[in-house]
């Protein structure tokens, strides 16, 4: 069987504890823990791009890395945006403002749902990439913060605060 020494031409070290400053490439045994570790460095995870045109808040979400979207926000807003992985631009606004919503889709085909009108609201409406539509089957209960995820389609709004009298 061949040794790591023999691939490399180095031993794997046993040490104490994790290095400070490992080296990539770098493996080594901690024998504190028991495990064998190495190091892999995988480059910036993040980086920027330009900032929306409205410094808002608690706005509804969809779409993906290169055709986002954002809608409504805090102060409440009908205004919404769409980001083409370089900026935003206006696209067409909410039927109602509101802040505090929640949201699923892609860019040309998403749903914005629940939020704080105040009250809070059950409300859904569905965008075309143009323009927003009342959608007359709202949420079974009204609520802010809600969470979604998936299509226009076949989505699912989960979570939230519901009003508490």
């Amino acid at each position: 069987m061949t040794t790591f020494k023999e691939i490399s031409g180095q031993l794997i070290r046993t040490l104490s504890s994790d290095p400070a400053n490992p080296l990539e490439g770098q493996i080594w045994y901690n024998s504190t823990i028991g495990v064998l570790k190495g190091y892999k460095s995988i480059g910036a995870a993040w980086s920027s791009s330009s900032p929306t045109i409205n410094a808002k808040f608690n706005r509804g979400t969809a779409g993906t890395q290169t055709e986002g979207l954002v809608a409504g926000g805090q102060p409440a807003t009908s205004a919404t945006e769409e980001y083409n992985g370089v900026g935003w631009s206006a696209g067409g606004n909410l039927n109602t403002a509101r802040d505090q919503l929640g949201g699923f889709g892609i860019q040309t085909a998403a749903v914005v749902f629940g939020g704080n009108v105040p009250p809070y609201t059950s409300a859904t409406e569905l965008y075309n990439g143009t323009s927003w539509t009342n959608n007359p089957t709202g949420l079974n209960v009204a609520r802010q913060s809600y969470t979604g995820c998936g299509l226009q389609t076949a989505g699912l709004a989960f979570g939230g605060i519901a009003l508490q009298i």
